[in-house]
């Protein structure tokens, strides 16, 4: 039932923009990330763009206490209809999330856990264009919608008298479960700089990232595109 609401909220914005001659028409792909290059907790470690089996064989084998995160980052796909300065639409987002909690014991073993998050979401979008000139648009806006993430929970024993990562670990437990959960992305600051093809640069909070990047590819266009 949420889904089938997403899925008419969506088609329902697009239909009204749809049937008017004066609108545009763009699609974009763009790469965000939640995780900064930089953290000032000593007992956590952040990681993005990263392979998640390297990072299990890596805290496997070192001596490692306390979290780390790591995420692929969000990837996201969407459509907009333009008249003139508005612009509403729908994306769709994905991101994968490792969480490692890794408690250091001054026994023989160490348990820990390894969290696997999938997300998957639908979102409605609108924004504004502050400026609106041929090449250069600035924009701000929202996007709200609805998704949902598939959780996979490791759990481990580690042999510290042990040297091999293959031979110390045993996953003595495995949890998997879905869940629904929420879109809400705010961007503060876009940026689009071209005519077709176009970059883009968003910065905001939410659901997509702190920092999104990418590029935006005009589908059609009325005589009044650059108005």
């Amino acid at each position: 039932m949420k889904n089938f609401l997403i899925a008419l909220f969506l088609l329902s914005n697009f239909s009204v923009f749809a049937q008017n001659p004066d609108a545009n028409t763009e699609a974009y792909l763009t790469y965000g990330s939640n995780l900064l290059p930089f953290n000032n907790d000593e007992n956590t470690r952040t990681s993005f763009l990263t392979d998640f089996n390297e990072i299990d064989g890596l805290l496997g084998t070192q001596t490692f206490s306390g979290i780390f995160l790591a995420s692929t980052g969000s990837f996201t796909i969407g459509y907009n209809i333009r008249k003139g300065n508005h612009v509403i639409g729908g994306l769709a987002t994905h991101q994968r999330i490792l969480l490692t909690y890794k408690i250091d014991a001054a026994g023989a073993q160490v348990p820990w856990s390894d969290v696997n998050f999938s997300d998957w979401t639908l979102a409605g979008r609108y924004h504004y264009n502050w400026i609106n000139k041929d090449k250069l648009k600035m924009y701000s806006g929202l996007s709200a919608g609805a998704g949902i993430r598939n959780t996979k929970t490791e759990y481990f024993y580690l042999d510290e008298n042990r040297v091999e990562f293959s031979e110390v670990v045993n996953d003595f437990y495995t949890e998997e479960n879905n869940e629904f959960i929420l879109h809400l992305h705010a961007n503060a600051i876009g940026l689009r700089y071209g005519t077709d093809w176009a970059l883009i640069l968003e910065l905001g909070i939410g659901s997509r990232g702190f920092v999104n990047v990418g590029i935006n590819h005009h589908l059609f266009a009325s005589e009044k595109w650059a108005k």
